[in-house]
């Protein structure tokens, strides 16, 4: 009897001793909530190896009196443009010409190739245009561009445009549509 009584002992101490064990074993769970915020993105760059390019205005036979041979120069995957905005974007291009060039009649044209609105005049008959549309619509997304520069063929006189270098500065810029 002795023995049955530390057995009965010795199983009533593992049941006790399991059922605490089996007690802190049991799941306790917490939760907690947080934000997540994706900040507005609308970034626009001009990277291109070389974005500093020249072009040039020559004639194509004696006697002309514009020049009629113009230049292009489109400057491949050069427009990077990202953004996150619920509504369309639109980029638009802008010129200033250097504070010491020369009075002249050139005529500048800027294009998104194949995307965007065709060859748009920035600079007209040596003025510059207000800031035009040169690719409008664009959905959320990341794009990679051509980017394209002209000086007009025709435009330029010789008389308007004297020999020399003249500098410009385009301006592009991305925009929330309205």
């Amino acid at each position: 009897m002795k023995s049955l009584r530390k057995l009965s002992f010795a199983v009533a101490a593992l049941a006790l001793l399991g059922g605490v064990v089996l007690a802190q074993s049991e799941d306790n769970e917490d939760t907690t909530t947080f934000d997540v915020t994706a900040e507005d993105v609308n970034e626009l760059t001009i990277d291109a190896a070389d974005n500093d390019f020249d072009l040039s205005l020559d004639i194509t036979a004696a006697g002309d009196d514009t020049y009629t041979d113009g230049d292009e120069a489109t400057l491949p995957d050069s427009l990077l443009l990202s953004h996150n905005f619920d509504g369309a974007v639109t980029v638009d291009a802008e010129v200033t010409a250097d504070p010491g060039i020369e009075s002249n009649d050139i005529t500048l044209d800027v294009r998104v190739a194949d995307v965007g609105e065709g060859w748009v005049t920035i600079l007209d008959d040596g003025s510059p245009t207000a800031a035009q549309d040169i690719w409008t619509g664009i959905a959320s997304d990341g794009y990679t561009q051509d980017l394209g520069f002209r000086v007009d063929d025709g435009a330029a006189s010789l008389s308007g445009t004297p020999r020399g270098t003249y500098e410009f500065t385009v301006t592009l810029t991305s925009s929330e549509d309205p």
